[in-house]
């Protein structure tokens, strides 16, 4: 029975602190890094950080591209799509409001350029405030500026591929040259030896100058052999730059001789977005630090990669450890509510899925990628297995195949049996669900699929997936098989959860919860308008507590209660987060934070008992919480069996629809 309400979650941040590096500078000891919702600033070199709440600045543009941030002449600044900060200390701030922020330059001499709609502005360092010096005309639009002190130059597209070059001082602006690109211009360095030498990373590769942006030519092609896109550029002297090459490819040192440019890798982990002085930002891998662009020290202190895009990312392991892998493929987890946060041994380049078997916790797997992307290093699918407990992993996959197909691990779930493992891999155009009954050492492949919309992750032998067509789809045996469960129309974004026979499900657009009869397929909903505008996730902990999140007027909120109609809202600790119930305790992962809020059970959800659960095994169907003996009826209400204890051994009732009776109450079963 449930007891009488005496308390609410009382949430707490846990951590672990950090976020992806997004741009990043540096002035003498000063620097600072941008992420999402968060900038970090240290006054040290970038040995210790602190983290800064940018959440009252514009949270939905930070969270979606990052912040940009700079140093000048003493101040740290951070940008955002409606101005900026800046602050001397780090600790008082001073906002400036620019509507529109799009792209911000690298600061030089006693100046920062920045696009706000499609003007340019400089912020002198005299005094902190924009001053607009240049608006284009009639369908011409800014994409880029880069600025050597006073000296500017910006970037336009006109109409239709052609791009306009400016070139500015202050206020004073002529138009110096037109060439034709299309693509995105990433960034822009002007030779501080040569100022008519200006050299922009683009989506294509390195576009070069040297009079003044009269003339562009192409650079750098010889580094772009299977690669993506050249992130960032900066000069180190008159005939040395460094470039960043996204997507995860590296960092490379390109020198100038009488016969050209030459460019060699010389960090092959490092994806860096933005370098200024001797410090590099690697985009979900932290922050480094050189001295000579040869050597490279980590310096993250804390500044992990955070932003979680699946629930694969957290394990399904159901008691109080939480684990999860973040985009920095770091591995870590806590099993005392987030007071100490410990890492699993293995780190790979990119995370993206991590399990933990629910009835061994010796048996750990974590997928992702590992690799530069250079030739010698092209990089490659990888799942790793451990079998004590994380401190040492096999390798079981290592391979450019998937990596080329874009099938990366996404979700992992082991059964029951620890041989028992189900695995997606995949992109979002393609994906592939494979099963292995020998713990992963091999796989067979279920299904192919162009894409799917939601899994269930609150149960072990039980699993639910919906595909982008609608259809439902239930496996009983760890994702061996799967059958066809029912079609719930075009889902959108669906967040499932099993329990006592329903799959329950939103879909995140409206306040209805949804849910399917698992043993006849109907489907069914609940309105809860009364504490929803939108529904956005739902989930149910292993003791059979529901909980969900959404939003009321624009606050979010979670509910959390014995059953759905039996539900208490409140606030949420953050303005958009994942909930993540375990035994007895309830975490909150909030992107914009990098991390996890934490709360005990309030007592009305610790007092609960005699709760039957009904679990499929391979072997049969596991009735927890009875004891005694189970009558078995079919659907017209005659007795087909008795059963002692309760477990129901597969083969021993025909497939079929059931129900069970007991000293607790009837239930309803499927036997497939």
């Amino acid at each position: 029975m449930i007891g009488v309400l005496v308390g609410a979650l009382s949430w707490t941040f846990v951590g672990p602190a950090g976020g992806d590096i997004t741009s990043v500078s540096m002035e003498g000891s000063m620097a600072i890094a941008g992420s999402y919702a968060t900038a970090y600033y240290s006054t040290d070199s970038a040995l210790t950080w602190h983290a800064i709440d940018m959440t009252p600045y514009s949270p939905i543009e930070a969270f979606l591209t990052g912040f940009e941030t700079a140093i000048l002449n003493g101040q740290f600044m951070v940008f955002h799509s409606e101005g900026y900060i800046h602050s001397a200390d780090g600790s008082s701030w001073t906002p400036v409001d620019v509507p529109g922020v799009r792209y911000v330059g690298e600061p030089s001499g006693n100046y920062v350029p920045f696009i706000a709609g499609n003007s340019v502005y400089l912020v002198s360092s005299s005094d902190f405030n924009p001053v607009q010096v240049f608006t284009p005309g009639v369908d011409t639009f800014l994409i880029a500026v880069g600025s050597l002190d006073s000296l500017w130059y910006a970037f336009a597209r006109y109409i239709t591929d052609s791009v306009i070059v400016y070139r500015g001082i202050l206020d004073t602006v002529s138009v110096v040259g037109v060439f034709a690109y299309n693509g995105d211009i990433n960034d822009v360095a002007i030779n501080p030896y040569n100022p008519d030498e200006i050299i922009l990373s683009t989506s294509g590769g390195l576009y070069m100058s040297t009079d003044g942006g009269a003339t562009f030519s192409m650079s750098f092609t010889s580094l772009l052999s299977g690669l993506v896109v050249v992130k960032d550029v900066d000069y180190l002297s008159a005939d040395s730059v460094v470039a960043g090459v996204f997507y995860y490819a590296g960092l490379y040192l390109g020198t100038r001789s009488l016969t050209g440019w030459t460019f060699n890798p010389v960090y092959s982990d490092a994806v860096v977005p933005d370098m200024d002085g001797n410090l590099i930002a690697a985009l979900g891998r932290g922050v480094y630090y050189t001295q000579d662009g040869a050597t490279f020290e980590e310096r993250n202190q804390g500044l992990y990669a955070h932003v979680i895009y699946n629930p694969g990312m957290i394990s399904n392991d159901r008691d109080d450890r939480l684990s999860f892998i973040n985009t920095g493929g770091l591995a870590l987890y806590s099993d005392d509510g987030g007071s100490t946060w410990n890492t699993y041994g293995y780190k790979m380049d990119i995370g993206t899925a991590i399990e933990v078997s629910p009835v061994d916790h010796q048996q750990i797997f974590i997928g992702g990628y590992k690799g530069s992307g250079s030739i010698a290093d092209p990089g490659a699918t990888v799942l790793v297995r451990s079998s004590d407990g994380g401190s040492t992993f096999d390798v079981l996959r290592d391979t450019s195949i998937f990596q080329a197909l874009g099938l990366l691990p996404m979700e992992i779930q082991q059964g029951s049996n620890p041989n028992d493992v189900f695995m997606v891999s995949g992109n979002p155009g393609r994906w592939l669900m494979e099963y292995s009954s020998d713990a992963g050492t091999t796989f067979d492949s279920i299904m192919v699929a162009q894409g799917y919309n939601g899994f269930c992750f609150s149960c072990m032998d039980t699993l639910f997936m919906v595909l982008d067509t609608g259809d439902v789809y239930m496996s009983v045996d760890a994702g061996a098989t799967w059958s066809f469960l029912g079609y719930i129309g075009y889902p959108g974004n669906v967040y499932l959860t099993y329990r006592d026979g329903y799959l329950y499900y939103s879909t995140g657009q409206d306040a209805y919860l949804r849910y399917i009869d698992v043993a006849t397929g109907t489907l069914d909903s609940m309105d809860l308008s009364s504490l929803f505008d939108t529904i956005a996730q739902v989930q149910v902990s292993v003791n059979g507590h529901f909980f969900l999140t959404g939003y009321q007027g624009g606050v979010y909120k979670v509910a959390y209660g014995s059953s759905p109609d039996n539900l208490t809202v409140e606030d949420a600790p953050a303005s958009f987060g994942g909930l993540v119930p375990l035994a007895s305790h309830v975490y909150f992962y909030v992107p914009s934070q990098g991390g996890f809020y934490v709360s005990p059970y309030p007592t009305n959800l610790r007092e609960v008992a005699g709760r039957v659960t009904v679990r499929y095994t391979p072997s049969g169907i596991l009735v927890e919480g009875v004891d005694g003996r189970m009558s078995i009826y079919n659907v017209g209400g005659k007795l087909v069996r008795t059963v002692e204890g309760n477990f129901i051994a597969r083969g021993t009732l025909s497939p079929g629809v059931y129900v069970v009776r007991t000293q607790k109450g009837s239930f309803r079963i499927l036997v497939r």
